[in-house]
Order: C-alpha cells, then structure tokens, then sequence
C-alpha cells in the first residue's frame, strides 16, 4: 500500500492488505503494518531510505522489526496500489455475491472493487456515489485472487475456482 521514512527518525513504515478467516468461513480484509527501526546507525548516506550507512543486514545499527495488523477502513481503498504493468482494472460495480445463511446459498447485491490482488466487497449502503469519498465503510470481506482461474464456460457465466 504505502511506505515512507520518517524525517530526523530511523524507521520505516510498510503497509500491505492482507486477509484473515473469520468463524463463519469469509475472508476480511486487514492492513499488515511492518515497522522497522535502525538504533545506532549514523546518518550520512543518503541512499539508504532510512538516510544513514546501515545495509540491509543491519550494518553499524541494531534493527528491529515489528508487524501489528489492524483493522481497514473505507479511506485505505484510495491508498490501494495495483502491480506494476498490469492492465486497468474494470469500474467498481454492483454484482451478486454468493453468501451462505443457515447452510443454504444466496446472491445478495454487494459493491465490488478489483485492487491489489484482491476483490473487495461492500455492502451497497456504504457506497456513496455523490461524494468524493467513495467509501463510507470498510469492506464486508475480500475474495484473495492468488491462484486463482477464471473460466468462461457455455452461456457466458464467469466462475472463480
């Protein structure tokens, strides 16, 4: 998602999406912050993101390292980075999401957007389409598009496997 050095400090903040199982079987979405921090180092090389002489190993300085997840909210949608030399995604829509209530399947109306390896979905009330902010919630969950196959069989019906 985003990364940067903090000015006058040694640390750098990465933040990825990523996704955890909840009880009932659905994938939601969470931020993966990956703070790393460089104690000791000096300060001389501008090269480094961290702007000191310390190499990937640690060098001169200790390095510490700390990844917290935490919850994501509608503003991270905008922050959301695609991969480098892919095609546009399609346009954020309304579509049917398959949602399984007492054991049987149903095809509720869910807003989805394709971002960073991952279809987000949300429920059609947190979408504002008169606003500059999009979103006005996080998504319900995410379908996680690694190893995935999309056919198009007889009849023109998308499947995700």
């Amino acid at each position: 998602m985003s990364s940067g050095a903090i000015a006058g400090g040694k640390e750098l903040l990465v933040e990825k999406v990523t996704h955890i199982l909840n009880p009932a079987g659905y994938f939601i979405p969470k931020i993966a912050v990956q703070k790393k921090s460089i104690k000791g180092a000096s300060s001389n090389n501008t090269n480094n993101p961290f702007g000191d002489d310390t190499n990937e190993d640690g060098g001169d300085g200790e390095a510490e390292e700390e990844t917290v997840l935490r919850s994501m909210e509608a503003s991270d949608m905008m922050r959301i980075l695609d991969f480098n030399n892919v095609p546009e995604p399609p346009a954020d829509c309304p579509m049917l999401h398959c949602e399984y209530v007492n054991g049987k399947p149903t095809f509720p109306r869910r807003y989805v957007a394709l971002r960073g390896g991952y279809l987000f979905y949300f429920d059609l009330a947190d979408v504002s389409k008169n606003d500059d902010h999009l979103y006005r919630a996080a998504p319900l969950g995410v379908v996680p598009l690694t190893q995935t196959v999309v056919e198009f069989p007889p009849g023109g019906r998308r499947v995700f496997r």
